[in-house]
């Protein structure tokens, strides 16, 4: 047939083995397929200007793609998809055996390219509810894979609101994430601040990043983050307004991040711990320790650190030359601490409380 029209279409799959019966459905549909030929098992159509509403409220007003269906393949060249907010361009390719259909999630092989696409957080946030609803994001990727386990190579998001992610990223478990959820990412530059983190994921990141995080200002982000199992690696380093960091850290308990447990090394660069924590006695830090503790605010902070600590700034002065070996709790040291200053010659061994009024030295 040279043309077909659709109108007024509706369509739902239904599984009545399933509680949730209802696994797909269209309403207010509409288009039309040119060029469409059934050869033998082979389907091939031009579909040009499909419009429908999905079953979770999405509203496709344009579906245009070269489509291709055989026994090992179906081909979707050229794809449009356009909603309100949101516009995709694709070549998409599926690989498999007829009998693997079933096993769509697991079993089929995808390939697709996006070159130049929008996808507005409106729209995601219909997918998944934890999305915020006003940014829109800019990509280029090549992903490959399965539904429920992908590779997205050459990964390139701009934010209308300026959020930037470049790299590559790996997903394992995407769907069926009772099997065991895991995200790889190798990210070549992120750059983004508190408040556009938050507006992203407002429920996710709004509730457990701690606003401290908020005086780091813009910042970019390199290195590589794995997460299985509410565990995160991290190798990274992050550069922001108050300065450098680098960390090689594994923490634990991530879904309240603001007291999870990590272990691991940092390096302060010129980082000004002052601002960050409010804390007027202290300035610019630089060193490099290994920890071991939680929490990372000055008011539920518990950290083991034992390393060396280049310089540090207390009441306007810079002091060189310290090792420090100790427990950090609140306003609170227990350790010991060697200082080799110009102007201060130390060994400190016992405790420093500075948690209320009356600051209590035992040494």
């Amino acid at each position: 047939s040279s043309n077909i029209y659709l109108d007024n279409l509706n369509f739902i799959l239904i599984d009545e083995n399933k509680k949730n019966k209802i696994q797909f459905s269209v309403k207010d549909g509409g288009g039309s397929l040119s060029d469409f030929k059934i050869l033998g098992p082979n389907v091939i159509a031009k579909i040009k200007g499909i419009y429908f509403v999905d079953d979770r409220g999405i509203e496709i007003t344009n579906l245009t793609t070269d489509f291709t269906y055989t026994k090992t393949q179906m081909l979707f060249n050229n794809t449009v998809l356009e909603t309100k907010t949101s516009k995709i361009n694709a070549n998409i390719l599926f690989n498999y055996q007829r009998k693997d259909l079933q096993f769509f999630n697991d079993k089929v092989a995808i390939k697709a390219d996006f070159i130049k696409s929008r996808i507005s957080l409106v729209d995601l946030q219909k997918l998944y509810s934890e999305f915020g609803a006003t940014d829109v994001l800019n990509l280029n990727g090549s992903l490959t894979g399965t539904l429920n386990n992908f590779k997205v190579a050459n990964l390139e998001v701009l934010s209308d609101d300026g959020i930037v992610i470049k790299g590559g990223l790996e997903f394992k478990n995407a769907i069926a994430t009772e099997k065991g959820f895991s995200f790889n990412g190798a990210l070549n530059n992120v750059a983004a601040n508190y408040d556009l983190l938050k507006n992203v994921l407002p429920n996710l990141l709004g509730k457990t990043l701690p606003k401290e995080f908020k005086r780091l200002g813009n910042f970019t982000l390199k290195g590589t983050t794995f997460i299985h199992e509410g565990k995160l690696d991290v190798d990274v380093v992050i550069k922001s307004r108050i300065g450098t960091v680098k960390a090689d850290l594994k923490l634990t308990n991530i879904a309240s991040i603001k007291a999870a447990s990590y272990k691991g090394n940092v390096a302060l660069i010129n980082f000004n711990l002052g601002r960050l924590f409010e804390e007027p006695l202290l300035g610019k830090v630089t060193l490099n320790g290994d920890v071991n503790g939680t929490g990372f605010r000055i008011d539920n902070i518990n950290t083991g650190i034992v390393g060396v600590i280049s310089e540090v700034e207390f009441k306007g002065y810079n002091y060189k030359g310290l090792n420090v070996s100790g427990l950090f709790q609140k306003r609170l040291f227990n350790g010991n601490l060697n200082v080799d200053d110009e102007f201060l010659k130390m060994r400190f061994s016992g405790l420093a409380d500075f948690s209320s009024k009356i600051n209590r030295l035992d040494f």
